[in-house]
């Protein structure tokens, strides 16, 4: 493991780790705690993450205690399954699920602030985008755009046709 993330032999491990990660496995999107953490060992990995990987679309969350800075700009719905695997999955980290930050009562609470701040009712997630990369093969057809993923402050452009 990787200690005193802010030493530059420590920082280059660290990098070398990561690219050798993304190499082998190649993934589509990758999802890290935000830079804007309070937590260093979340702020060193979300840093040398947005630093070095650009073949992946990059989402940042939220982690309830740390987060005090974060600022959502893409928006997933998600159902009430979704928020209880998602409990289930923090239940897997002993040391974590006791926190009461992680409490059915506080995940359930921001789902629902998250749609509010989408302006939807129900529950969604919210991340802090910072590389997109598409996936869609544009040689075949293009489907319509999920209604189920928002993006916010980008809503499609109302054209007025020019008078003659």
């Amino acid at each position: 493991h990787i200690r005193m993330f802010g030493s530059t032999e420590n920082r280059d491990a660290l990098r070398k780790i990561m690219t050798e990660e993304v190499l082998s496995f190649k993934p589509d999107a990758i999802f890290f705690p935000s830079p804007k953490e309070l937590m260093q060992d979340h702020q060193a990995v979300a840093e040398e993450i947005i630093r070095i990987i650009r073949t992946s679309c990059l989402l940042a969350y939220e982690v309830p205690k740390h987060s005090r800075f974060f600022n959502p700009n893409v928006f997933v719905q998600v159902s009430r399954q979704d928020l209880d695997a998602k409990l289930s999955a923090l239940n897997i980290f002993t040391e974590q699920a006791s926190k009461f930050y992680f409490s059915p009562e506080v995940i359930n609470a921001m789902a629902t602030l998250r749609a509010a701040t989408a302006g939807i009712s129900g529950f969604m997630e919210g991340f802090e985008l910072y590389h997109y990369r598409n996936v869609i093969d544009v040689s075949t057809d293009v489907p319509e755009p999920s209604p189920q993923i928002q993006r916010k402050g980008t809503q499609k452009p109302r054209l007025k046709a020019a008078e003659a």
